[in-house]
């Protein structure tokens, strides 16, 4: 008999126990034999998934032998969980799941591993008490406790469960002031960060821990808001990444992008994480609306060096060509555009704005004693137009060719090469309007 249920231990232990369970020592207790014979009932009952049985049987072992494997309270989770779901009667279903919780305490008890375990405590104490209102304070100091120990170590789907939490609290509750609110906010975002910049794909988490936000403060998270309770703390600690990236979020999402503060953050988050796409649409092009030309030039400098792919690049070199034209530099504006169009060759929106330097400036080549060579510039504006296939500015630029009388009455050829002297200087196929 006994070696019969020997057999049946170890093909249990092969069964249930886990790696964790192999990696740690056994300690038995005074009576081996005994405790063979429970872990053999207990494992066995749970494969047949006799719960109820199975606890009865396991319970002897943590009386008796609470340190002889970590695999006791791994397989004790799951039998008083499945326990508590079988359960309709609230007061035992409530008992069971006691036991549940004191499981993973006194696993930690016995076998530190206290990240793992109050992180798996952590989800199944949400799990399980999420709808029952007097254990919204508890899901409060465990999620708290969990984090604090933890650091980046939180299981990903605690992200979102610890803000539901905090939500629960503040409007159920009614224990949480908005700040405490943001503390807690800024703490599960720094995780989830450090985790994004790890590689994970956590953007659906940090949607949803951000509407959750918005529905936590139910007053709203506006511009007013932002300025007067972020402000400060970031002005404070510019380098908290995380608050700087949560204020950056609120005031693009809020439309209040003209605060200075917007600017600010934005600058620290980029200072720290380079960005394409923050340094040219956000920091450049707003410092070239505001006409802070040396702003702009310097990031939009920077994504260049940042830019995925040359049509990224052609986009920056398209508004460096613009700033320069602002300032009345259409030579450098034309080479910004040309190297636009060595990034992204057949980039439309290069070419057109080459044609609208010609088209706009004839007046600068004008001599005003040859009118075939006065309007010279709008047949080069024309062929960059067409290259573009802007047919609205190829019309209005071929309405102001010169005529056939024109030509003749100055003693040129249709079709003849012609070159355009001033800062233009290029050749052109010269047409006639009519």
């Amino acid at each position: 008999m006994m070696m019969n249920i020997k057999k049946v231990f170890f093909l249990a232990v092969l069964l249930f126990a886990s790696a964790d369970a192999f990696s740690q020592r056994w300690n038995w207790p005074e009576d081996r034999a005994k405790a063979e014979e429970k872990m053999a009932l207990y494992t066995d009952e749970l494969k047949l998934e006799q719960y109820r049985k199975s606890a009865n049987d396991l319970h002897w072992l943590l009386l008796n032998a609470p340190d002889l494997n970590v695999s006791l309270y791994q397989h004790g989770s799951r039998i008083y969980e499945r326990l508590a779901e079988k359960e309709d009667d609230p007061a035992l279903k409530q008992l069971y799941l006691d036991s549940l919780m004191w499981m993973y305490d006194t696993r930690m008890r016995y076998f530190n591993d206290s990240v793992n375990v109050m992180n798996r405590k952590s989800f199944k104490a949400y799990k399980h008490y999420i709808k029952d209102k007097d254990k919204y304070e508890f899901l409060l100091k465990l999620y708290d406790e969990t984090f604090r120990i933890s650091g980046n170590n939180v299981l990903d789907s605690n992200l979102p469960a610890y803000m539901h939490v905090v939500k629960i609290n503040r409007l159920i509750i009614k224990n949480l002031s908005i700040e405490d609110v943001f503390d807690r906010y800024n703490r599960i975002s720094m995780v989830l960060d450090y985790k994004i910049r790890n590689g994970k794909n956590l953007e659906r988490q940090k949607d949803m821990i951000d509407r959750i936000l918005t529905e936590t403060v139910p007053e709203g998270i506006d511009c007013n808001f932002v300025i007067e309770n972020l402000g400060p703390r970031f002005r404070e600690d510019p380098e908290d990444l995380a608050l700087a990236k949560r204020i950056f979020s609120f005031m693009l999402k809020g439309k209040c992008t003209e605060d200075p503060l917007f600017m600010d953050v934005a600058r620290e988050i980029q200072l720290q994480e380079p960005n394409y796409g923050r340094a040219y649409k956000v920091i450049g092009k707003k410092c070239l609306k505001q006409k802070n030309y040396s702003c702009a030039e310097s990031y939009f400098t920077e994504a260049l060096s940042l830019a995925p792919t040359g049509a990224e690049k052609a986009d920056v070199y398209i508004d460096l060509g613009k700033m320069k034209s602002f300032q009345d530099d259409k030579v450098e504006a034309r080479e910004y555009y040309k190297k636009a169009l060595q990034a992204d060759p057949g980039n439309k929106t290069a070419f057109e704005s080459i044609g609208n330097l010609y088209y706009y400036n004839v007046a600068d080549c004008a001599e005003k004693k040859d009118k075939v060579k006065d309007r010279l510039p709008y047949i080069a504006a024309y062929d960059m137009y067409k290259k573009a296939g802007n047919t609205k500015m190829m019309n209005g630029a071929q309405e102001r060719f010169p005529s056939k009388e024109e030509i003749f009455i100055m003693n040129y050829t249709d079709g003849q090469k012609m070159d355009i002297d001033c800062w233009i200087n290029v050749s052109v196929t010269l047409q006639t309007r009519d």
